[in-house]
């Protein structure tokens, strides 16, 4: 009788394959779960979501299952046809289609950044629509108003996203405020001038450049600091040739004519 053929064994493309798919499962699945206990935890958590829990768990198992298996099919010296090296890999890629698909279809699109500067600018543009020749408004529920149907606010505080955006009206001010005052995150401080004529816009959320941290004004630098003034007034000298509603990037301006001139045009 002729001996067997011995089962042919997994090539070093496909062991690659299989690593490969092992290392994305478990950077993106425990990742995520990193992420939401670091979020359940920190007084705040600047993120437009919370990772799924329950999801990341799912990946875990995935990775953990398909590691098992194929170790197992290795150390058994399973053949190449052996199904547990397929069952693994089939599973993370079914997860991930369903991740990146499906569920992200649904999702929001707009990042935490994108919601923050969201809320800044719906105050600071509604109270200059609703400035007189002689003062800013100040009255703060025209001003929660402004920021009350803008969706979820991109703030989590040990866990529980913050339900809405709030306004802390502040009086007799010199410039943006740097401080919290007690301040929850998800509060737009509206600082007014001394003189009612000029208004500064900070947000409370956790220092410039953090995700996860104490409250504390985010910066007083643009954009997250916008300016209110009355109508017609000119930005304050400060702040240069920037408009008083600052918006990341630079805008194109039309040449004067004798740049026109010099540029050949």
């Amino acid at each position: 009788m002729a001996e067997a053929a011995a089962p042919k064994k997994l090539t070093p493309a496909a062991l690659a394959m299989h690593g490969l798919l092992l290392l994305v499962l478990l950077w993106w699945y425990g990742g995520d779960l990193l992420r939401y206990l670091r979020a359940s935890s920190a007084e705040v958590a600047f993120v437009a979501e919370l990772p799924s829990l329950g999801l990341s768990v799912a990946g875990l198992v995935v990775f953990l299952v398909a590691f098992g298996l194929i170790a197992a099919g290795l150390m058994q010296r399973k053949g190449a046809s052996w199904k547990g090296y397929r069952l693994g890999p089939i599973a993370g890629v079914v997860l991930l289609f369903f991740d990146f698909a499906v569920l992200s279809s649904v999702r929001s699109p707009m990042s935490a950044e994108d919601r923050a500067l969201l809320g800044l600018l719906a105050l600071a543009d509604g109270a200059s629509q609703h400035a007189s020749h002689q003062a800013v408004p100040d009255e703060p529920r025209l001003l929660e108003s402004f920021v009350a149907d803008l969706g979820p606010v991109p703030f989590f505080a040990k866990g529980e996203r913050v339900p809405r955006w709030a306004v802390d009206v502040r009086r007799g001010c010199a410039g943006p405020a740097a401080d919290v005052g007690g301040q929850p995150a998800g509060t737009l401080i509206y600082c007014v001038a001394a003189d009612g004529k000029r208004a500064w816009v900070t947000l409370v959320g956790v220092a410039a450049g953090q995700r996860f941290g104490p409250p504390a004004v985010v910066s007083v630098e643009a954009p997250w600091q916008q300016e209110v003034a009355v109508a017609g007034a000119q930005p304050s000298p400060d702040e240069g040739e920037q408009p008083g509603l600052a918006v990341p990037g630079d805008v194109w301006q039309a040449p004067t004519p004798d740049e026109a001139a010099d540029s050949g045009r």
